[in-house]
């Protein structure tokens, strides 16, 4: 027997870039060696995939990080590197983080479905790729867009329909062929899933309903899954980002679950920023709960120490809407609404309150609901049960804060349609210019193309910009409102909350609470 740990990065990282995440840092630190040392130990494998959108070409890049089109050849992949080295008795272990969270939960649904091919049946390699493809389409065939539909019939899960699949494909696993549930993966670790990133979330949604369907409605965990942890953003703001959780009240044996949020943004808990403190408070949740009993992974001692010592949720929060991050659609994170639509329990980790208390960079939350159940690996339950009688107080019984400020919400919503809106007039009046330089000097179509490319692909069209604001102050004027508007939202909110987290000396009760001082 031995235990197999397979790792899916988030959209667009690479084996280099990745070094920043968890699940490479985790990757990493998984003990593949020491059994050859240590006569006893159980042998370990671990299997590392870079993730959705990092293609060698660059538009192919762009296309499948936007849309998660890579979804289906990620799973494929590492369905099949699963399936060479597994053997009956195997321990499988998954983690991801993003879109690498969303694609080891797919796996998971598969393996439910088909279980694991077996190598045996299989001559060639091409021929074991297109068992590989055979099972992941017929798992495949219970989800259709409107046009797949017209092409493909449309075939539930069911019990009956499961036995088929397995007897078609799968390796024959003894010991859990009368087991009802089948828990072939022991342990499933995510970080902040989400299911698809870059395109706008009404574009994604067409193109995923009537084209192709690349958001798999994945809301349960799979009955395969013995244990699962889900790490959740509590800060993010970008709709785009939105957190697919598991739906605890449609799945079976909910107590497999535990769905926790933290301190930070998207990359804040899944990692990837270069001051990585607080991804590291999620990795080291995480990796505490894999290697406790009964999964007992088993990690590198210095590395699994490094992580501990280093995390820090007191240390830099990233603004994940800076640079071009403007341009996705701003929609905070409302924790009470998203765990009451899955049926789930607000779980909010005790590090969260730390910063809170220590006023970390005015740390200041809007999106902690009213009487969370406070998580703490090290603390008594005297403890967490303060905090959150503390929060319960502070909120009374008017709901959550973010619901309080429903109206300035709805007016950030507009200024980022008015700089949206502000944006595409000025690039199109740009472009207006550059079809007009273009055909300066040109004769033929040909050369009018040649000229805008290099317009483009030069600084020229950076005063070409500058000139169509000059040549048309409205817009500039409109630009600058929208400016001014999203700059009172955020300085209302930031004021509101942090009123709240101040009145009644809270800050300081929490400190007493946490043993801070």
């Amino acid at each position: 027997m031995k235990r197999i740990v397979i790792c899916a990065d988030g959209t667009g990282n690479t084996t280099i870039k990745g070094r920043g995440t968890n699940v490479f840092k985790l990757y990493e630190a998984v003990d593949q060696v020491g059994h050859r040392i240590t006569p006893g130990l159980t042998p370990q494998v671990a299997l590392y995939h870079d993730g959705v959108g990092t293609e060698s070409v660059k538009w192919l890049r762009l296309l499948t990080g936007a849309t998660g089109w890579g979804l289906s050849r990620n799973v494929k992949q590492l369905y099949g590197e699963l399936a060479r080295v597994y053997a009956p008795g195997d321990r499988i272990f998954l983690f991801g983080f993003s879109r690498g969270a969303f694609t080891v939960r797919t796996l998971a649904g598969l393996i439910n479905a088909c279980g694991i091919l077996d190598l045996s049946k299989y001559a060639t390699n091409a021929a074991f790729d297109a068992g590989v493809d055979a099972a992941y389409g017929e798992y495949r065939k219970q989800y259709n867009s409107w046009l797949t539909s017209l092409f493909h019939r449309t075939r539930k899960l069911d019990a009956a329909r499961i036995a088929e699949l397995r007897r078609q494909f799968s390796v024959r696993v003894p010991e859990f062929e009368d087991d009802a549930h089948g828990r072939l993966i022991e342990f499933m670790g995510v970080w902040d899933t989400v299911d698809a990133v870059g395109l706008p979330v009404r574009a994604a949604e067409f193109v995923n309903r009537v084209i192709y369907n690349f958001k798999f409605p994945d809301r349960t965990l799979s009955t395969s899954v013995a244990h699962a942890c889900h790490a959740l953003a509590l800060d993010e703001e970008r709709e785009s980002f939105a957190p697919v959780l598991w739906n605890e009240s449609l799945t079976p044996d909910p107590g497999r679950i535990e769905q926790v949020w933290f301190a930070g943004v998207h990359s804040n808990v899944g990692g990837g920023y270069p001051r990585q403190g607080m991804s590291l408070v999620a990795l080291d949740w995480i990796m505490v709960k894999a290697e406790a009993a009964p999964h007992n992974l088993r990690f590198i001692g210095d590395e699994r120490q490094r992580y501990r010592y280093h995390a820090d949720v007191d240390d830099k929060m990233y603004d994940s809407r800076a640079g071009l991050g403007v341009f996705y659609r701003w929609l905070p994170r409302n924790v009470h609404r998203r765990c009451a639509e899955n049926g789930v329990r607000p779980k909010v980790h005790r590090s969260v309150f730390e910063r809170i208390a220590r006023n970390t960079e005015g740390y200041a939350p809007g999106s902690i609901p009213p009487d969370p159940e406070v998580i703490s690996l090290s603390q008594p339950s005297t403890v967490t049960e303060a905090i959150r009688a503390l929060v319960r107080s502070q909120h009374g019984a008017s709901g959550p804060l973010i619901e309080r400020e429903a109206q300035t919400e709805r007016v950030g919503r507009w200024s980022y349609w008015l700089f949206v809106w502000g944006f595409v007039v000025t690039a199109f009046l740009t472009l207006h210019g550059f079809v007009a330089a273009a055909q300066t000097d040109a004769v033929t179509w040909r050369d009018v193309v040649r000229n805008i490319a290099d317009t483009v692909l030069s600084s020229r069209w950076i005063g070409l910009a500058l000139r169509t604001l000059w040549r048309h102050p409205w817009l500039v004027a409109w630009l600058a409102l929208t400016l001014a508007l999203a700059l009172s939202v955020d300085a209302r909110l930031d004021r509101r909350y942090s009123e709240f987290w101040h009145r009644d000396h809270m800050r300081l009760k929490l400190r007493k609470a946490l043993g801070l001082g």
